[in-house]
């Protein structure tokens, strides 16, 4: 009991020494190496894809490029352990992701030649079977849900509260900016149950079987929303 105690206090220690602040350009790089690192259930992004800069730029570019004031970072020692990438309104990432990023991720994408690599096939080969099937026919999220989030955190500082401070970062920030609520879309099991503990309530579930090829089952997509 005294050695389980003696543990906890020193997980809260370290958690004290800790920091969440706002995001810094020098950021950038370390954010897209935690995104790939951790891309498929906690799995590097090489499980299903082999280029790294394509999906980081999917991924996390719209954020640190073009809304960074809405970016956190918790940093270790000076070193960025884990993030969240938020954006106050969903319908304008959507045209800058449209009409800015996807175009030109689409080009790297077509002059790395990754349209002959296997695996981008046969990601895509999946991909449209679950077009075919209806399984990203997802419901409009309520307009009272402008917002919207991404959390990630290296494999070592997950479970130790990290995550909440992040949430509770982000959501002070949306207060300020008045905004109404905030919603996202997770298919990791652990991230659900983490959702729903810092306040979030669940729309609607998906089931998809976009990644059965790699590991053998479908997939729930959850939508979550919370508002602020």
């Amino acid at each position: 009991k005294q050695l389980h105690k003696r543990q906890a206090r020193r997980r809260r220690l370290l958690m004290e020494e800790i920091t969440i602040r706002k995001y810094k350009a020098a950021d950038r790089a370390s954010i897209r190496k935690i995104c790939c690192d951790t891309a498929f259930m906690g799995e590097p992004v090489e499980s299903f894809f082999n280029d790294r800069k394509i999906l980081a730029d999917l991924l996390t570019l719209y954020y640190t490029d073009y809304e960074p004031e809405s970016v956190f970072v918790a940093e270790d020692n000076g070193q960025v352990i884990g993030y969240l990438l938020g954006c106050k309104d969903t319908i304008r990432k959507e045209k800058v992701f449209s009409k800015k990023i996807f175009p030109k991720v689409l080009f790297d994408f077509l002059l790395r030649g990754l349209i002959f690599d296997m695996k981008s096939l046969r990601l895509f080969l999946n991909v449209f079977k679950s077009l075919r099937r209806g399984e990203f026919n997802h419901q409009k999220v309520p307009v009272i849900y402008p917002a919207h989030l991404h959390i990630d955190i290296e494999a070592d500082f997950r479970k130790q509260g990290l995550g909440t401070r992040l949430m509770d970062e982000f959501f002070k920030y949306l207060r300020e900016n008045n905004i109404t609520g905030v919603h996202l879309c997770t298919f990791s099991e652990q991230g659900r149950s983490f959702f729903l503990k810092v306040g979030f309530n669940l729309l609607w579930e998906i089931r998809s079987t976009q990644w059965r090829y790699l590991i053998n089952r479908d997939v729930l997509v959850s939508t979550f929303a919370k508002k602020i």
